[in-house]
């Protein structure tokens, strides 16, 4: 390997840290058409990740490009904000 080339663990991991900024100025931004387009940046981000065309939904029309869920809760249930995020994120998962 030449001194200026990164082995595949290390171009991975560059990639996950970029995505993992990407994903926080998505949420910081609240203009539609610039959530759109950074949205596609994320996903052609993980098709060149992944290196995969057949599991790639931006490339396949038979795969889904993206999942909604809304989830809910009474003020009974007495959640703080943390519980209800760690639901969500196992129920995402």
């Amino acid at each position: 390997m030449e001194q200026d080339e990164i082995s595949e663990n290390e171009r991975k991991a560059l990639l996950d840290d970029g995505l993992r900024e990407m994903c926080n100025l998505i949420a910081k931004n609240n203009d539609p058409q610039t959530i759109y387009e950074d949205f596609v940046l994320l996903k052609q981000s993980v098709d060149v990740l992944y290196n995969n065309d057949e599991l790639s939904d931006l490339k396949n029309d038979k795969r889904v490009l993206a999942h909604h869920i809304i989830q809910s809760f009474s003020p009974e249930d007495g959640l703080t904000p943390e519980e209800v995020n760690e639901i969500g994120r196992k129920t995402a998962l």
